[in-house]
């Protein structure tokens, strides 16, 4: 073990420790309370308790606990940083944990691990795509990705080469399929088309194909993902080698008309078992219970309740409860528990909600408790989306435990838990936001809230009468919560709530000068909030939109100033709100943005600062409905815009009515970039939204707008993070020989090439560059297949593109980012193992630490980097005050501190057991004031202020590992890493 150590402390040596002093400038906290870990997605595997959970600075990552505190720890930061790598949908299949997460380098992908942390297998390597589920089907895994209009079927063994594609090019106008499920050794799934399909596959291309036709929704149907409606089947729930689901069609009478539907995923085995209802359903559930299937349907607007049953035939498929209420009452899931099926209804004396138990024996409805003596009506029932609607639990026979919906607010509930045998309830605040309590060694787990610790992991008896926190896995503060942050002359402007103010979310800056935060505008009085945004530097103001009560969502400038923060301008003279978006500076000769009048008609507007013009009403399209301004791009002497409404259509504008006019109608218009006197950019052809993208390019005619390799087949793929850097296009484009890598164009085909082919063979080298040009260079992040993602540059010339810097030792990434010119200096946000997310430097050689907000492994995420007056600004995490804006405060931006001070501290032995020397040597005055102990989480051990420059520290109380030792030496900040081994 001493080896192992001596042999990490060679390598955490690599890297310079040699730091520019860093200063918190602001201190804005925008609640009392901590930040909240949120734990969820639980699964137990190999005796343990894993779940997704965010802790301090580290984002969404994947924990694993044996029950206790002290045994609750992150089990890996899958995405290195504060990013979050969102694990969800876990589950456990041939002994290994498998789950979906984002690695921080091409979005989603499949994982799985034996429960070692070093042992983490990626098993796919998609670019930016949604995975929504993992489904186990027989020995395989399937999943789905939708993109471009386009899903794709998958399945995996485990393995990378056994992770296979089954079938793509299914068209859908979903996101996500809103079902994903196994049965009769099948998978089967949802895709909604021209009305809503029930697919099947058995892992071959032509086994998958669809299974049900001419069926809709019931109006409750949810995706998982914040979609649902109509279009989506509901109450979906396995029975006996059956998928039985909630439908809308002519199968049941009429295109109205909702039954329910089973079927076995083979053709012509679909089974219309009964018609229950004509006309949409607000909310619905299903549960099982013996032989029988019990399926409730409530209709929020005319206060009813009706549940039916079914045995699996159409003669056994019958209603079995009624009723309509005079005053409005709120639905719950069905809970089978003791043989009885309970549900909330109406109040037993003619208002408010009940608890009701109905017996299967009896046919019986009985009346339990009335939970709510009345109950409030909300605006709309989003039952498929866990809204205004009951939630009831069962942890032990005889008491359950319901989460009464509080009107019109997602995923909030009062708790209460009811002793259905002897009566009486009891109150439960601590469960407010507990979607699930998962059994785990006698105990239930699930996200529990207390007003000092936020939303962190709680346990319960199944009582529920002893129950408490396990773990307060995020202490962070709360910090700046800001949105945006920009510099605007000597200020530094940005929104930001802070609790001390009694303002809501408001206008704030920071005075470079004077060096002081304060208030700029408290633009919507009292603690509501303006929430400005979108700031936009035109002329000699900063440009945002704003909320006032007033006014309402209307465009607003300051000059820096608070007399200088005024409305620009107010359309509509009273509240209701013109809803500007998206502004434009247009070479600062116009700021160009959108409004919307009270019918959602929208315009394209300008401004020179004084005079508000009216530049084009967009008009509406076949069916009557507005067209809508989805995205805007000063290009040269145009402006480029995107509609929708009719497909996706490109536009242009010199800035009058008569030269607003649209160019050519597509599909899926991204990427707008201008480059060399041509817009750039990536689309489908009109009517084929569904297929593939191609580059494109417009000089502003219609003649002119063209695709770059015209009728010519690309020889790429998935073009895409599109950048002008000299007098060409650079882009990230995907082969099946070289995969996804560098390209450039000049706008023509045969001045189109890849780069290099930095990662060898079909391996992937890039998903998210983080372009920025700097000395006549470009600098990018790439992975080459050795050293994982890394800081790179290039000229445009494949012997020219190298590697910078190997940040991250190994093939551990570093995941470069945020990549920010300051004069002699390029400064980005990197990741190591021993520093974590923290600001990095280079000189277009080689890379080292610039500053480490949060020394050890933790993460200080610095980003928002900003030059102002010669100095670095950023938006960075800290232990003790969340996030904050920083400083390189020793200053004007120029490098790295004096080597000087680095090469006269001597710091001995290394490694050490009980104690540690160190003497700093200097002709000057500066003297060592205080030293403190970092571990690799942050922790700190003062040892106070220095006697001398030379002393002796006792660290034999240190458990062994490896540590930091942090000097401040006059203004400076020096640091030395140390290895503690067993006394």
């Amino acid at each position: 073990m001493q080896n192992k150590l001596i042999l990490l402390l060679f390598s955490s040596l690599l890297f310079s420790s040699q730091l520019q002093a860093q200063t918190k400038l602001t201190n804005i906290q925008w609640s009392n309370s901590e930040l909240s870990s949120m734990p969820k997605n639980f699964i137990e595997y190999n005796g343990k308790l894993f779940f997704a959970a965010a802790g301090d600075n580290y984002g969404e990552e994947l924990w694993v606990s044996d029950g206790t505190g002290s045994g609750t720890q992150q089990f890996t930061d899958l995405h290195p940083g504060s990013g979050n790598a969102s694990p969800k949908n876990l589950l456990v299949f041939n002994s290994e944990l498998y789950f979906i997460a984002d690695d921080g380098i091409s979005g989603q992908q499949v994982f799985k691990t034996n429960g070692n942390p070093a042992q983490i297998q990626k098993l796919t390597s998609f670019t930016d795509k949604t995975i929504p589920r993992l489904t186990q089907v027989g020995n395989h895994l399937f999943f789905t990705i939708t993109d471009n209009g386009n899903l794709s079927v998958w399945k995996t063994d485990g393995t990378r080469s056994g992770t296979l594609l089954v079938k793509d090019k299914i068209t859908t106008y979903s996101n996500v399929t809103s079902y994903e499920g196994s049965c009769n050794g099948l998978f089967l799934f949802e895709s909604y088309v021209s009305d809503n399909l029930m697919w099947r596959s058995d892992g071959t291309a032509a086994g998958t194909y669809p299974v049900t036709a001419q069926l809709d929704g019931s109006g409750s149907g949810f995706d998982g993902f914040g979609g649902g409606g109509s279009f989506m089947f509901s109450q979906h729930i396995l029975f006996n080698n059956q998928l039985y689901f909630v439908g809308r069609g002519h199968v049941f009478g009429s295109s109205l008309s909702i039954g329910i539907m089973k079927t076995d995923g083979n053709p012509n085995t679909n089974v219309p078992l009964a018609t229950v209802h004509e006309g949409f359903i607000s909310f619905g559930s299903v549960a099982r219970l013996g032989q029988k299937l019990y399926f409730s349907f409530f209709e929020a607007d005319q206060q009813r309740l009706f549940i039916w049953e079914t045995d699996g035939t159409p003669a056994g498929t019958v209603k079995i409860y009624d009723n309509k209420a005079t005053l409005y009452f709120s639905p719950s899931d069905l809970l089978v528990q003791e043989g009885k099926l309970l549900f909330t209804g109406p109040g037993d004396n003619g208002s408010g909600t009940s608890l009701l138990s109905y017996n299967p024996q009896t046919s019986q409805v009985t009346h339990i408790a009335q939970v709510e003596a009345n109950t409030v009506k909300p605006y709309n029932i989003y039952g498929s989306l866990d809204m205004n609607t009951n939630k009831l639990f069962s942890l032990k026979p005889g008491k359950v435990v319901l989460g009464l919906s509080k009107p019109n607010y997602l995923d909030v509930r009062d708790y209460v838990v009811l002793d259905i045998v002897n009566g009486g309830s009891i109150k439960a605040p601590a469960l407010t936001y507990a979607k699930t309590f998962y059994p785990f060694n006698d105990r239930f787990y699930f996200p529990g809230l207390a007003t000092d610790s936020g939303l962190e992991l709680w346990s319960s008896n199944e009582s529920l009468d002893n129950y408490g926190l396990v773990k307060n896995i995020n202490q962070g503060k709360t910090g700046l919560y800001t949105q945006e942050v920009v510099s605007f002359g000597d200020h530094i402007i940005f929104d930001a709530t802070h609790r001390e103010s009694g303002a809501g979310r408001e206008l704030w800056h920071y005075n470079t000068g004077p060096q002081t935060t304060a208030l700029l505008a408290d633009i919507n009085p009292g603690t509501a909030s303006s929430g400005p945004h979108q700031f936009v530097r035109f002329r000699d103001k900063l440009y945002f939109i704003a909320l006032q009560q007033e006014t309402g969502r209307e465009l607003w400038a300051t000059d820096g100033t608070t007399s200088g923060t005024v409305l620009l301008s107010d359309y509509s003279r009273d509240s209701r709100s013109q809803s500007p978006d998206l502004l434009t500076n247009h070479a600062d000769q116009n700021l160009y943005y959108v409004i919307y009048n009270d019918v959602y008609r929208c315009f394209l507007m300008k401004t020179d600062g004084t005079t508000t013009t009216t530049v084009k009403d967009i008009g509406v399209n076949k069916y009557n409905s507005p067209f809508t301004i989805t995205a805007i791009n000063a290009a040269g002497s145009n402006l480029f815009f995107t509609t929708e409404g009719d497909g996706t259509d490109l536009w242009v504008s010199n800035g009058t009515d008569a030269g607003t006019f649209k160019l050519k109608d597509f599909c899926n218009i991204r990427n707008m970039t201008y480059s060399n006197g041509n817009l750039y950019f990536t689309a489908s052809r009109e009517g084929d939204c569904n297929g593939k993208t191609n580059l494109w390019k417009s000089d502003g005619t219609i003649d002119g707008t063209v695709p770059v390799f015209g009728a010519a087949t690309e020889p790429f793929a998935n073009a895409a993070s599109l950048f002008a850097y000299k007098d060409a296009l650079y882009f990230v484009a995907h082969t099946n020989a070289a995969g996804a890598e560098l390209w450039r164009t000049d706008g023509t085909a045969a001045g189109t090439a890849m780069v290099k082919d930095i990662a060898p063979g079909a391996l992937s080298a890039i998903s998210k560059p983080h372009f920025a040009v700097w000395q006549d260079k470009l600098y990018f992040a790439a992975d080459d297949g050795t050293y994982g993602t890394e800081l790179w540059q290039t000229d445009g010339t494949a012997g020219n593109t190298r590697l910078v810097a190997n940040i991250a030792a190994g093939a551990s990434p570093a995941m470069p980012q945020h990549l920010t010119p300051a004069g002699d200096k390029l400064y980005f946000n990197a990741t190591t193992p021993d520093t974590g997310s923290e600001l990095w430097v280079t000189d277009g050689q080689t890379a080292t630490l610039a500053a480490e907000m949060v020394p050890g492994a933790n993460h200080s995420d610095p980003t928002n980097l900003l030059l102002v007056n010669g100095k670095l600004y950023f938006m960075a995490n800290s232990a003790d005050a969340g996030r904050q804006l920083w400083v390189l405060s020793d200053g004007k931006v120029t490098g790295v501190n004096d080597d000087l001070l680095d090469k006269n501290l001597l710091v001995f032995p290394n490694p050490a057991t009980t104690h540690i020397n160190y003497r700093f040597e200097t002709v000057k005055r500066e003297k060592v004031e205080h030293v403190s102990v970092l571990d690799m989480q942050g922790r700190q051990y003062n040892f106070g202020a220095a006697a001398a420059n030379e002393g002796t520290l006792y660290i034999g109380n240190l458990p062994q590992g490896i540590y930091v030792l942090v000097f401040q030496i006059g203004k400076e900040r020096v640091t030395r890493k140390f290895v503690k081994l067993h006394m």
